[in-house]
C-alpha cells in the first residue's frame, strides 16, 4: 500500500481526510473491509508517535460502508499546527471489545498541515 497524503493548510477544515479501508486476505491480496455494523474511529500522531487527535469518532462518516470507504472531517483543533502527522482508523464490532486499526502496515495516512497564506 503507497502512502496517501492529505495536505491542508493550518485552520483549514474544509477538505476531509478520505481513504478506503483494506487488509490483505490469506493470499495476500488487498480486500476492502466491509465496515456495515463496525463503529469506526481516528487518531492522529506526529512524527515521534505523540498523540495530537486522541481516538475519536467524532467527525467520522462512513461514506460507502460495503465498499469500506470513511473520511474523517477535522476540527480546528485538528489543523491548528503545521508539520506532518499520521493517521490512523479503528474498526470496532458491535461489542467494542475487538478492533483492527488501519492502515494496517503502519504509517501510511500521512496529514501535512502548511501554514496558512494570507
Amino acid at each position: 500500500m503507497d502512502v496517501v497524503t492529505h495536505t491542508t493548510s493550518k485552520g483549514s477544515t474544509l477538505i476531509p481526510l478520505a481513504v478506503q479501508l483494506k487488509r490483505r486476505d490469506t493470499a495476500g491480496v488487498l480486500q476492502v473491509v466491509n465496515l456495515t455494523g463496525l463503529t469506526v474511529k481516528f487518531y492522529m500522531v506526529d512524527n515521534h508517535g505523540d498523540e495530537v487527535i486522541a481516538e475519536t469518532d467524532t467527525g467520522v462518516l462512513v461514506t460507502d460502508a460495503i465498499n469500506g470507504k470513511v473520511q474523517y472531517d477535522f476540527s480546528a483543533a485538528g489543523v491548528a499546527t503545521v508539520g506532518c502527522f499520521w493517521g490512523r482508523f479503528k474498526t470496532y464490532n458491535a461489542a467494542g471489545d475487538e478492533y483492527d486499526a488501519f492502515p494496517y502496515e503502519g504509517r501510511k495516512y500521512k496529514i501535512v498541515i502548511t501554514a496558512s497564506e494570507g
